[in-house]
């Protein structure tokens, strides 16, 4: 088998049997001078999406209290004479799908970034800055400080003995996961989208990559105590298997077993184990499937985040550093 030696080049350094077509370069330490940014990387995105202009003007004008005769608001512009009853109804409707932060995991977190950034551009209208799906960490035992930051590394082959090789992901327990930010109401949504990674025994599909940091995870606030839960279990409910049978959703305790080959994803609440960004160079990443050689729109989605300041270092060895300003930006 081929070793995948280095973090330049993908999700796992051990027992993996095929090696990336694109090697990532330029890792550094986060204390590196700053330089310049390369033609082409990998990147995650913003956290917030845009409110639509007619709701922001309503907000407006239902603060401002402007009434007339028989209760009724008037607009100018598109929006005609309405009820404030029927206006202040669609503003409470607005306002009480609220978002929040959830992370879904199966194996190699570079196809499934790909697979939620689809999800958010089709399911919520998200595009570029709006897009909140970053590949990261989660499911362990917290972190260690690195760099002045509290941290989760990827695998620190390159960095033996340093504090970055004590934050590795995987002597912390974590998986690798995806993270983002929804509104409550579309957690069923997203959460049948995970459903469909996994094959018809329940298992993620790049079986090559052993132990528990690729463990199938989903973390909600709450886990499977919490009022998202039943979303996350009527999604898994109706995933096609084989031979009949249905995928356990377990609740997790942190630092937990594989799950390969047992029909079982471990729930975590996200309260206590949240979720950590990965580096910089793991976002938006090409996948090692044939067709996970994504288009240079994808991929190139890393550099602007990077350079707008939405997608941001993490303190652990990666392809940014923060430059004289603080500001993060591609090293030498």
């Amino acid at each position: 088998m081929i070793a995948r030696s280095s973090q330049f080049s993908s999700c796992s350094v051990h027992n993996a049997p095929r090696s990336s077509s694109r090697a990532t370069s330029g890792l550094v330490s986060a204390s590196a001078a700053a330089g310049t940014s390369p033609s082409k990387g990998t990147n995650g995105s913003a956290s917030q999406a845009k409110c639509g202009s007619g709701a922001t003007m309503r907000r407006s004008l239902l603060a401002g209290g402007l009434l007339l005769a028989g209760s009724t608001l008037v607009i100018t512009g598109s929006e005609a004479a309405r009820p404030l009853a029927a206006l202040a109804a669609e503003e409470q409707t607005a306002t009480a799908d609220k978002q929040v932060s959830v992370y879904f995991g199966s194996g190699c977190f570079w196809h499934v970034q790909h697979e939620f950034v689809v999800a958010e551009q089709s399911l919520l209208a998200r595009e570029k800055l709006a897009i909140t799906a970053r590949a990261g960490y989660a499911g362990g035992e917290g972190t260690v400080r690195v760099d002045g930051m509290d941290t989760t590394c990827y695998h620190s082959v390159s960095f033996p003995g340093s504090d970055a090789s004590r934050a590795d992901y995987g002597r912390l327990g974590h998986g690798e996961v995806v993270g983002m930010t929804i509104p409550e109401s579309k957690v069923y949504d997203f959460a049948a989208e995970y459903f469909k990674l996994l094959d018809g025994n329940g298992d993620r599909p790049d079986k090559a990559d052993r132990g528990p940091e690729y463990r199938s995870l989903i973390g909600i606030p709450g886990g499977v105590n919490g009022p998202l839960f039943q979303a996350v279990a009527r999604a898994a409910s109706e995933k096609e298997m084989n031979k009949g049978g249905k995928i356990q959703l377990l609740a997790g305790k942190g630092s937990d077993a594989d799950t390969l080959g047992k029909r079982a994803v471990w729930v975590y609440d996200t309260n206590s184990q949240p979720f950590h960004q990965a580096e910089v160079y793991h976002q938006f990443h090409d996948g090692f499937f044939p067709g996970e050689d994504y288009p240079r729109t994808y991929n190139g989605m890393q550099q602007e985040l990077v350079r707008s300041g939405a997608l941001q270092g993490t303190g652990c060895p990666d392809s940014v550093v923060r430059d004289q300003s603080g500001r993060w930006v591609y090293g030498a």
